[in-house]
């Protein structure tokens, strides 16, 4: 009768003991060389299994600096600051509303957002990783730099943002070259 008691601790230990694929991941997917500290705890197993388990005898315990080797060092916190910007974008993308006049009635109305797409590269001025390749990183950034106004001209009659022919009503034409597009709608 004393031995069920026993068994059970045992079997509740050793189950205990193997790692939750779901809470505790392999340190190479585990481990962002970003944002994992070099401490952080993860486990290797020596084994693939199909259902992601891993037995305690064949779990391999480690930290992320010691499986990766790039990891943030103790005490140190990431500054980051953009390095430089680089263009390789430009695309127009049409802007629709809906207008209620005073008389009741609707109306559409037609505008566009100018939009740059920068490669943006940051560098970390406290170098605070263990892997010097991770002082810096690359994002890209699709952002609105410009806009031709909403007007009411219709659902279909939209103004161009790719079109640097600038003609407001009753003042003369100009070219504003912010308003040209090579239609690249992604850094990579």
């Amino acid at each position: 009768m004393k031995r069920l008691p026993m068994v059970l601790m045992v079997a509740v230990g050793l189950f205990c003991a193997v790692p939750d694929a779901g809470a505790q991941g392999h340190c190479y997917e585990q481990c962002d060389p970003f944002y994992s500290s070099c401490d952080e705890m993860c486990y290797e197993c020596m084994t693939d299994y199909q259902d992601y388990s891993c037995p305690p005898d064949k779990t391999i315990w480690t930290t992320c600096g010691d499986a990766v080797g790039a990891c943030l060092q103790a005490n140190c916190t990431p500054s980051w600051y953009d390095a430089t910007r680089t263009n390789v974008g430009t695309y127009g993308e049409s802007t629709r509303g809906v207008v209620w006049s005073s008389d009741g009635s609707m109306y559409g109305t037609c505008g566009c957002d100018h939009h740059r797409v920068d490669i943006v590269t940051q560098r970390d001025a406290n170098q605070c990783n263990l892997n010097s390749s991770y002082w810096q990183r690359q994002y890209c950034d699709d952002w609105v730099d410009d806009f031709k106004p909403q007007q009411n001209s219709g659902w279909f009659d939209c103004p161009d943002c790719c079109d640097p022919l600038i003609c407001p009503p009753g003042r003369p034409c100009y070219f504003d070259y912010t308003f040209t597009c090579n239609d690249y709608h992604s850094c990579w």
